[in-house]
């Protein structure tokens, strides 16, 4: 079983470029998968940036806001495939 690592709102902000008052906001209305570890909040940094993948791709979702994730992905490979 893989073992997944968890950081905190904060680094999770960071990381993905969106205010921590907007992610705290999505995970206490369960729009993002998350931890509570007593009051703190705790995230799948990967998890959480496939679900707003998926939730703007599929959704077409306005109230997230324009960030760019970094998937990986060489974009200009990916268009020339």
């Amino acid at each position: 079983m893989e073992q997944q690592a968890y950081v905190s709102l904060t680094a999770l902000s960071r990381r993905i470029g969106l205010s921590a008052t907007w992610l705290k906001a999505e995970a206490e209305a369960d729009r993002v998968p998350h931890l509570r570890v007593g009051r703190r909040l705790m995230f799948n940094a990967a998890e959480v940036e496939r679900v707003l993948l998926d939730r703007a791709r599929l959704k077409g979702d306005r109230d997230l806001p324009a960030v760019v994730v970094d998937s990986g992905v060489d974009s200009e490979a990916a268009r020339t495939a």
